[in-house]
This record gives C-alpha cells, structure tokens and sequence, in this order.
C-alpha cells in the first residue's frame, strides 16, 4: 500500500512528470493560506480546504432547514438531475462548520460537498448558509480546492474568498455581501 506523500509524489513524478508543477503549485498555495489561517485572530477555523483531512475541524450535523435551503440552491438542483437522478438531497457526502461572518450572536454554516456525488477533478462544491429571519437561506455557492473566510468585510459580513487550480494556474476569486447575497467583488 502506498501510504506516504512522498511516495505519491514520487509515483506521480514518474507516471506523469508535468503533474509535478501542479502539486507544487497546490501544496505551495495550500502551505500559505494554512499560515495565514492560523496567525487569524478568530478562534474558529476560517479555511477549509478539499486537500486536507479533516476537511472541517468541528463539523456539526446539517438540520432539515438547512437541507431544505440546500436543495432549493441551483447546483444542487442540477446535481439532483444528474445520472442517476436523486429525488432527495440527504446529508451523506456533505460536511458542515459553524462560523460567524457577522459575529458571534449569528450562526452562520460553511457547507462543503465530499464524497463521489459532488467531487470533481480537484473541484468541491462550497455552500454559505445564513440564518435568516424566515430561516437559512443559501447566500453563495461556489467551487473549487478551498474557501476562506478572510478579515476584511462588506456591509458588515466577512468577504469570502475562493481559490483553485486550472489548467496549472491558480486563480482566487473575492466574494463580498451585497445585502443579500456574496457576489464577486470584481462584478461590484
């Protein structure tokens, strides 16, 4: 069996030699934003990342209003209609965190698909639910290898940012609230 990273990458380096500039690209990315991560100030987790195990550090159980808010979200409609069709979003393959985008009287959910149903080529899906007067709603829903919550904010929530790898390049993608959802800051 083999167990070790080094060994995985080695085997990598040997079968296929360009993927060498991708794991460097993602454990070198990855190796800055656990940093950055763990010098924050909040006492909760505010990187989650697909490469990491575990992927949540506290995960806490979804409730059935927070699956309701999932399965009404697009991407989750979508992956419903897949091959073969499910008829009911379920909690299996989905891990959840608390956290506080506003502060610590609001609970707020980072929800990350895992397993086969919603893993792509180095692609999770990443939902942020918000509890609501009338309950949680979905208020972004993005992919990609880890999302972060970071310390600036907009309109009072933390911004949210993204991160991934494409064809060998990295690319990050800043989230901010808009009142009532996040949306990228670059269409602000």
């Amino acid at each position: 069996m083999i167990g070790t990273g080094a060994t995985w990458r080695r085997l990598i380096q040997l079968v296929c030699p360009s993927a060498m500039l991708f794991l460097f690209v993602v454990n070198d990315t990855r190796s800055v934003l656990v940093a950055e991560d763990k010098s924050s100030s909040m006492n909760e987790q505010t990187f989650f990342g697909i490469e990491g195990t575990p992927v949540v550090e506290h995960p806490v159980r979804l409730s059935d209003p927070d699956l309701t808010a999932l399965a009404q979200d697009d991407l989750v409609k979508d992956d419903m209609k897949r091959d073969p069709p499910i008829t009911k979003l379920t909690r299996k393959d989905l891990v959840a965190s608390v956290v506080h985008l506003k502060d610590a009287s609001e609970r707020d959910l980072i929800v990350i698909g895992t397993g086969p149903r919603f893993a792509g080529a180095n692609v999770d899906p990443f939902w942020v639910i918000r509890e609501l007067r009338d309950g949680p709603h979905v208020v972004l829903h993005a992919g990609g290898l880890g999302i972060k919550i970071k310390k600036s904010r907009s309109l009072g929530l933390y911004e949210i940012e993204t991160s991934a790898v494409t064809m060998g390049e990295f690319h990050t993608e800043v989230y901010g609230f808009d009142g009532t959802k996040y949306v990228s800051k670059a269409r602000m």
